[in-house]
């Protein structure tokens, strides 16, 4: 299922659930896919605010380029995930699966 995130405002939470796949594109609110069992892949436009994304138990893919330096995307989840950050910061104090 394709999700086209843009018009979510920053800040805003983004809650998906089930056994489908989810591509997310355009994220600039919060995504808590931690009910997602299928594959999760996100991409996000930079958010000064910070961005926060809770994966589900499936494999997660997230490309977050668009991030500048000092933007932080925060990472919750315990499933593997690959991350793709050009200049931004990542925060996974709490993330207890496998970061690639």
């Amino acid at each position: 299922m394709t999700v086209n995130a843009t018009a979510l405002a920053d800040d805003t939470a983004l809650t998906l659930s089930g056994a489908a796949g989810f591509t997310v594109t355009g994220l600039q609110g919060d995504l808590t896919a931690t009910s997602v069992s299928g594959t999760l892949n996100v991409t996000s436009v930079d958010v000064a605010s910070g961005l926060s994304i809770a994966t589900g138990s499936g494999s997660n893919t997230i490309t977050a380029t668009a991030l500048t330096a000092g933007h932080l995307l925060t990472l919750t989840g315990s499933s593997a995930a690959t991350v793709t950050l050009n200049a931004g910061d990542l925060s996974a104090i709490t993330y207890t699966g496998n970061i690639t």
